[in-house]
C-alpha cells in the first residue's frame, strides 16, 4: 500500500500535464499519444508492489480529475437535505442587503424576493451581494427563475436542450446593483444564473473561477453502488455562448487559499494576513472598486453617507470622519475579501448614482 500515493500522483500528473509530457526528448502530440489499454496492461503486469486495485484506483482518479467539469463520481449517499435554498441574509453598513445561497433548486426565486423585501422593508437597499460560495444544484429552470428577478422586460436568459428560457415583463423587478460572489466550488446552475446575470451586466461577478459544470449530465449506475454523471451540452448564455469547462472567469478576481475562504466564509469578520485582488476583466467600475477598497484594513469602513459628505466637503469632510466618535471606530471590519470587494465595488456604484 506504500506506493499507492506515488502511482496515484503519478496517473493524475500524466493526465494533468498531457499537452506538455515528452516522450524521449519529443513533444508528444495526440497522434503520438500511446494507448490507455497498453500502459494499463504494461503497469500492470511489470510494476509487481502495486495491487490491482491500486492501479485501478490511481487510474479511476486520474480520469476524474482530468474530466472533472464533464464527469462527477457520486456515491449512494443520502444527499443532504437544507431547510432553507438561502442559509444567511443580513445587511451590511445597513445599506447593501446580503444573501447566501446554498442551492440553487426549485423555490430560490421565492426565496429571494422574500428575503430581498425583509431587508427592503427595515432600510433603504442601495445593492446587494447575491454569495453563491458552495453553491451548486442541476436545475436550470430554477436558475432562469432567479435570474428572472432581477429583469423588467422580456429577454432570453439560459439555453440548455435547444431550447431557451426567457425573462418575463414586470414592474417589481429587484432594480438594484448586484455583486455575484463566486468560486471554485460553485457549480451546476449556480454557475448558470451568475453568467445570465453577468451576461446582461446586471451583476459584477467577484471570487475565483467557478467549477465549469454547467452542463446537462446524464447519471449511470456502476457495479459497486456509486453512480457516474457524464456531462452532455454545455448550458449557454442569451448570447449563446457556452459556459466553459474552465469555468466562469469573473470581473474581479480573488486570490485566497481554499483553508482561508472557508474561514472567512464562516466568519467574514475573521482577521488573516491581508490579501490580494487582480482584476479578470478590467473596467471602469473595477478600478473604483479597487480605489475604494485601498487601506481597508487600516481605517474603519465608511457608508454611503459619509462618502458622499467628503467627496462634496473636502478637507472639512475629512476632519468630521477624523472625529468621529471612538465607538465608531471600533465597528467591525469586513476582512472577507471577496465579500469586501463586493461592499466596495457597491459604494462605488452608489456613490457615482448619488452624484448624477
Amino acid at each position: 500500500m506504500k506506493s499507492f500515493p506515488f502511482v496515484m500522483i503519478a496517473v493524475s500528473s500524466l493526465a494533468l500535464v498531457f499537452p506538455c509530457i515528452k516522450a524521449c526528448g519529443q513533444p508528444v502530440g495526440a497522434k503520438d499519444w500511446p494507448d490507455f489499454k497498453e500502459v494499463y496492461e504494461l503497469i500492470r503486469s511489470n510494476l509487481s508492489e502495486v495491487t490491482e486495485t491500486e492501479l485501478n484506483q490511481a487510474a479511476v482518479l486520474g480520469l476524474l480529475e482530468r474530466l472533472r467539469s464533464q464527469v462527477v463520481l457520486t456515491t449512494n449517499a443520502p444527499a443532504k437535505s437544507e431547510s432553507s435554498l438561502i442559509s444567511k441574509r443580513v445587511a451590511f453598513d445597513d445599506t447593501f442587503g446580503y444573501v447566501r445561497i446554498s442551492q440553487v433548486g426549485a423555490g430560490l426565486a421565492k426565496e429571494i424576493r422574500s428575503a430581498f423585501d425583509e431587508l427592503r422593508s427595515r432600510r433603504k437597499l442601495s445593492g446587494l451581494i447575491v454569495d453563491l460560495r458552495f453553491a451548486g444544484g442541476e436545475d436550470y429552470a430554477a436558475a432562469t427563475d432567479a435570474a428572472d428577478l432581477f429583469f423588467s422586460t422580456e429577454q432570453p436568459l439560459l439555453k440548455w436542450n435547444d431550447s431557451t428560457t426567457r425573462s418575463s415583463a414586470k414592474s417589481d423587478a429587484i432594480r438594484v446593483p448586484i455583486a455575484l460572489l463566486v468560486n471554485r466550488q460553485t457549480s451546476g446552475s449556480a454557475e448558470a444564473l451568475a453568467a445570465a446575470l453577468r451576461q446582461a451586466e446586471i451583476g459584477l461577478v467577484i471570487g475565483s473561477a467557478t467549477a465549469g459544470q454547467a452542463r446537462m449530465f446524464k447519471e449511470f449506475a456502476l457495479s459497486n453502488g456509486q453512480r457516474l454523471k457524464i456531462g452532455g451540452g454545455p448550458v449557454e448564455t442569451a448570447d449563446g455562448q457556452a459556459i466553459s469547462a474552465m469555468g466562469l472567469t469573473p470581473d474581479i478576481r480573488i486570490v485566497v487559499t481554499p483553508e482561508d475562504e472557508k474561514a472567512y466564509f464562516d466568519d467574514p469578520y475573521k482577521a488573516l494576513p491581508k490579501l490580494f485582488t487582480q482584476s479578470a476583466r478590467p473596467n471602469a467600475t473595477n478600478e473604483l472598486s479597487g480605489i475604494l477598497g485601498t487601506n481597508r484594513l487600516q481605517r474603519r469602513r465608511l457608508n454611503e453617507s459619509e462618502l458622499v459628505r467628503m467627496q462634496r466637503g473636502g478637507a472639512d469632510a475629512e476632519r468630521e470622519s477624523s472625529a468621529m466618535s471612538s465607538d465608531h471606530l471600533l465597528k467591525p471590519v469586513v476582512n472577507d475579501p471577496a465579500l469586501a470587494r463586493g461592499i466596495d465595488f457597491l459604494k462605488g456604484v452608489a456613490l457615482v448614482q448619488n452624484r448624477r
